[in-house]
């Protein structure tokens, strides 16, 4: 709760509850949560139907995050992004959960997010059939990035698809889907300079 703009937590080999982050870092000085990703930095949902990590909140924008090297577990949503822009999530692994990387708000906030180099594991059976909800990587807005992934095990392994506001301006590239329900890569009404490659 403490943290101010350029602060990195080195997180320690470990077992840890959930926890959201609510502060922003800044332009060049983002605040940074970073595990050592070999796997032994585990936070465990333990089965909750709310987020294992939380970025941000339902009122308001937070932005210039960085989370990385964590094994995140056992939750409705693997990492819960509220309204961000200016976020990395990388080198993270993501597994047992029903949604992975995702936003879920509809605030028409989201902007520049990088999702990169993650491993993210669904629940969602295969094969299966119609159109399951569950998302592997769902972002919102404009200006996103996802590259590196690898995905498996949802409805749509990735989705760019908007809820509200507008969708442009978005790469996706060179990630790795299977076992996909409905769509490996949804790019559905995104209205320009949509690129999606690899």
């Amino acid at each position: 709760d403490a943290a101010v703009p350029g602060d990195t937590f080195e997180v320690a080999t470990g077992i840890y509850q959930p926890f959201s982050i609510l502060r922003s870092g800044s332009a060049g000085s983002p605040i940074t949560f970073r595990g050592p990703a070999d796997g032994t930095v585990v936070i465990d949902g333990a089965g909750t139907d709310r987020g294992a990590v939380t970025i941000g909140e339902f009122d308001r924008i937070t932005s210039f995050v960085i989370v990385e090297g964590l094994t995140i577990v056992d939750a409705e949503w693997g990492i819960d992004a509220q309204n961000t822009q200016d976020v990395g999530i990388t080198r993270n692994e993501v597994r047992d959960v029903s949604h992975g990387i995702i936003n879920r708000r509809g605030n028409d906030w989201e902007r520049r997010q990088t999702v990169s180099d993650n491993v993210v594991v669904g629940r969602t059976p295969w094969p299966g059939s119609g159109i399951p909800d569950e998302q592997g990587i769902d972002l919102r807005g404009w200006g996103n990035t996802v590259c590196h992934n690898e995905v498996s095990s949802f409805g749509d392994c990735i989705s760019l698809e908007p809820q509200s506001g507008p969708s442009f301006g978005n790469d996706v590239y060179g990630n790795d889907v299977s076992r996909c329900v409905d769509d490996g890569i949804e790019i559905d009404f995104n209205q320009a300079n949509v690129r999606v490659w690899g």
